[in-house]
């Protein structure tokens, strides 16, 4: 084997090596991208929960922060009428920075404006 071809055979070997660590690495900024969007949304739906039983009709929108798997996440969530008129939609939005630029994850539930059964006096009749 001569010397040219030697150098030939080291840069596709070379070339070779780039490859597979360029797709190893975007396997793992797949992973940490997933991860993120995975605890996103844990967030968003504990803080639904969390928010249904805080506020159980709201008027207006609440943004807060919260703590999991040791980041702080912000997170906004906006209510909105329907054209029912008994229920809202509540859209809440997590971002995993205080300048909420670009959400990471988002969710959708819809919270009834009915009273709750046993709560509050009875009606009268009419």
């Amino acid at each position: 084997m001569t010397l040219i071809e030697s150098l030939v055979a080291f840069v596709i070997l070379a070339m070779v090596s780039a490859s597979v660590v360029l797709v190893s690495s975007q396997g793992v900024n797949d992973t940490q991208s997933l991860q993120n969007h995975y605890y996103a949304g844990l967030v968003a739906d504990n803080e639904l929960q969390q928010a249904q039983l805080d506020y159980p009709l709201l008027g207006q929108p609440i943004s807060g922060e919260s703590t999991l798997m040791g980041r702080q996440w912000f997170w906004t969530l906006q209510p909105k009428a329907t054209e029912l008129g008994y229920l809202q939609q509540w859209h809440i939005q997590v971002f995993a920075d205080k300048d909420k630029k670009q959400p990471v994850g988002s969710r959708v539930t819809y919270v009834s404006n009915a009273p709750q059964v046993g709560s509050g006096p009875p009606s009268p009749p009419n």
